[in-house]
């Protein structure tokens, strides 16, 4: 707070000036608000790694939602997991859970990423997602290698291991209701130019010029590749996702353009719809599936499980609320 004190001799001029600064004080602290995802709060179950085995399909908060692909046949998993484990001299794929930083970045949790592929598509990388509930200027991420990758390109006269002129690199690219907002990349592993690097601690990753999102998605590219796709395990472990969760302007409108209940089965119901324009419904490619919707109740139950998006549009301008049909 800023109290100004008014007295016989007060100065307009003075005035002025603290008027201002209140008004700049607030305009910042709004559009300024920063969350960091560090994964603390989650709970690890025993193994000391989550990796969706009780097919919840992700996990996350309020703000922020990382996608999970377990396949129960299989007992295998692709999209994120996260983990405790820290065991960075262990080879190979029993090993698949630690980070080879030895340590999380912060506290004791941290995420971890299994790139998956298309096997009916020419082993298509299939991008690893994280979706949020509004849109977000995403800051920075911590990514460093998983155990199992790294000491497999460093494993001599093993199948994986690299020579000059291998790389594998991190590739997140935004994403706002479907469309490209930009990429950006990291060598997690780079042996071009005589150099033999395997990131082994913590790297801020800067996130900043891909703009406001819906969601981000993750991938890997490597240049050891074969008839299967990348030979290269394709891991890498992440910490403290920053970013901001709220603009100015839709901060303001936030209580405004609310959709409830989500998760939902047959109905969304679209709070003030009196203030609201129309509504459109997409999914996750960004197509719009039901358009200029005029109601307040929406009949969703036709729709596939998934997750899709509102865009509520109004007079203030459109916002981005994101659900999902269970």
């Amino acid at each position: 707070f800023v109290v100004i004190y008014l007295s016989n001799k007060f100065n307009f001029n003075m005035l002025h000036k603290s008027i201002f600064t209140v008004f700049f004080l607030v305009t910042f602290f709004i559009g300024k608000s920063q969350t960091v995802f560090d994964f603390e709060d989650l709970t690890v179950p025993a193994p000391g790694y989550w990796n969706g085995s009780d097919l919840s399909f992700g996990f996350g908060n309020e703000f922020v939602r990382f996608e999970n692909d377990f396949n129960p046949a299989y007992q295998s998993w692709s999209g994120f997991a996260y983990s405790t484990l820290v065991d960075n001299v262990t080879q190979g794929f029993e090993n698949q859970y630690s980070t080879y930083a030895g340590n999380a970045h912060s506290g004791a949790n941290f995420g971890l990423c299994y790139i998956g592929s298309n096997w009916e598509n020419n082993f298509e990388i299939i991008p690893s997602v994280c979706f949020f509930s509004e849109d977000t200027k995403p800051l920075s991420v911590y990514v460093s290698n998983a155990t199992y990758t790294a000491l497999e390109v460093l494993n001599e006269g093993g199948f994986n291991q690299f020579s000059e002129g291998d790389w594998y690199k991190l590739v997140i690219e935004g994403k706002n209701q479907g469309n490209s907002t930009g990429i950006v990349e990291y060598y997690l592993i780079d042996f071009r130019n005589s150099l033999t690097f395997v990131n082994n601690s913590w790297h801020e990753f800067d996130l900043s010029s891909l703009g406001v999102v819906t969601s981000l998605e993750f991938y890997v590219e490597s240049s050891d590749t074969g008839d299967y796709g990348i030979n290269t395990p394709a891991y890498f472990c992440l910490d403290d996702l920053s970013f901001d969760s709220f603009t100015t302007q839709n901060l303001a409108q936030h209580a405004k353009v609310t959709v409830y209940p989500n998760p939902t089965t047959d109905y969304l119901h679209i709070l003030n719809f009196e203030n609201i324009d129309h509504v459109h419904i997409l999914d996750l490619s960004g197509r719009i599936i039901m358009s200029n919707i005029q109601t307040e109740i929406v009949s969703v139950a036709d729709l596939s499980p998934g997750i899709y998006f509102a865009t509520i549009h109004t007079a203030e301008g459109q916002f981005t609320r994101k659900f999902i049909k269970q």
